[in-house]
């Protein structure tokens, strides 16, 4: 009864605020923050080094690599993504 409470509450904050936070072990926030500092400093570097890391789709329609998105129109969809697909 209580995960789905928190479920349920969880589903409310991410409705109310659009964001919610979730608990993970240590060792994966440590990872996630090599991750973040990783990618801080990627985006530092020249956009001609950046594109040396192109995206490539692969047969699976999934892929890796960095793609950045500048596009002028309505929707001003302006980021940067370095895709990454881990296969098990």
């Amino acid at each position: 009864m209580q995960r789905k409470y928190q479920r349920s509450n969880a589903l409310n904050e991410l409705r109310e605020f659009g964001l919610i936070n979730i608990n993970y072990p240590d060792e994966l926030r440590q990872s996630v923050e090599e991750a973040i500092k990783s990618w801080k400093n990627f985006c530092y570097l020249p956009a001609e080094e950046k594109l040396a890391f192109a995206f490539l789709e692969d047969n699976h329609g999934d892929g890796s690599g960095y793609e950045l998105k500048e596009d002028k129109g309505w929707k001003k969809d302006l980021k940067e993504n370095f895709h990454v697909t881990l296969f098990h």
